[in-house]
């Protein structure tokens, strides 16, 4: 294999590496976010339902 060809691929790996590196903790936070959302409209609708449905009398 050609030196400069692997240079290249030795920048790219970096290059990659460094980009995950990077865009992970923004990764985590959009999943916290979407983890966080799933759950509150899962309770909202839960109410909704025990408002529209509400059980017997105590």
């Amino acid at each position: 294999m050609d030196p400069i060809m692997i240079g290249f691929v030795s920048l790219d790996m970096m290059l990659g590496m460094i980009m995950g590196m990077a865009a992970s903790p923004l990764m985590m936070k959009g999943i916290k976010a979407a983890r966080q959302r799933r759950k509150l409209d899962k309770i909202l609708h839960e109410i909704a339902e025990q408002r529209k449905n509400p059980g017997p009398a105590s």
